[in-house]
């Protein structure tokens, strides 16, 4: 857990960000450090919303001398514009929701895209129930096509899963039961965005109630042959 004045820093911007009735010094060792990487830490932390729970990342960069090698001041601008082309761009990746700066750090809070359009009122384009094919081939093309994407992506899935586990079992992260806890993981940047991404429940909830539904209609009908 994070206990330094950073984090605390970190938890004040975060709170000035959201216009939030909290005490920095109370939720500032609450922060996760998911990365730490030269002159950027970035800190991840779930907050209640109306909504539900929203995951934030907060990034700190600390401003040292370039004189002295210090990039912190670079990084920090370059990644407010990597984040504004995302978003603009509509690709996947975290939200960049504030920023802020003193004379010794920049601050960067983010968000999951699907958390930044809850927050910012922002017009998802959602099928509704019958928007699509209703009857006939199309409707059964869908499903075929679906389902065949579906199982390629799952397919792929496990296997990066499968590599994701033995490169940081190798890399000595982990006990080598396999059983790795998050906080023995000083995750890099896509390993960052990965987390921040399944933090938020809503980023796969229709893959999950995909697999739930194949799942369980799978399993009544091995019942009615065995019956």
């Amino acid at each position: 857990m994070a206990t330094t004045d950073q984090a605390t820093r970190a938890a004040a911007f975060l709170i000035q960000a959201l216009e939030l009735d909290l005490d920095p010094e109370s939720i500032g060792p609450d922060l996760a450090v998911v990365s730490a990487d030269g002159d950027v830490t970035t800190y991840a932390t779930e907050l209640e919303a109306s909504f539900g729970s929203a995951a934030f990342l907060i990034y700190v960069y600390q401003y040292v001398d370039p004189a002295f090698g210090g990039v912190g001041r670079s990084r920090y601008a370059s990644a407010i514009d990597t984040l504004q082309t995302a978003a603009a761009r509509n690709t996947p990746g975290p939200r960049l929701l504030a920023n802020g700066e003193s004379d010794a750090e920049g601050f960067l809070l983010a968000t999951t895209p699907a958390t930044y359009r809850l927050m910012t009122g922002e017009v998802e384009s959602v099928p509704q129930p019958g928007a699509g094919p209703r009857i006939g081939e199309p409707a059964a093309e869908t499903r075929r096509d679906s389902a065949q994407a579906l199982l390629n992506h799952l397919r792929a899935a496990n296997t990066a899963a499968s590599q994701w586990l033995d490169a940081i079992q190798d890399g000595g992260v982990g006990p080598a039961s396999g059983d790795v806890g998050s906080d023995t993981i000083d995750f890099n940047e896509d390993e960052t965005e990965l987390a921040l991404f399944l933090l938020d429940d809503r980023s796969i909830q229709s893959m999950l109630k995909a697999v739930n539904v194949l799942i369980t209609a799978a399993r009544e009908a091995a019942g009615r042959e065995t019956n």
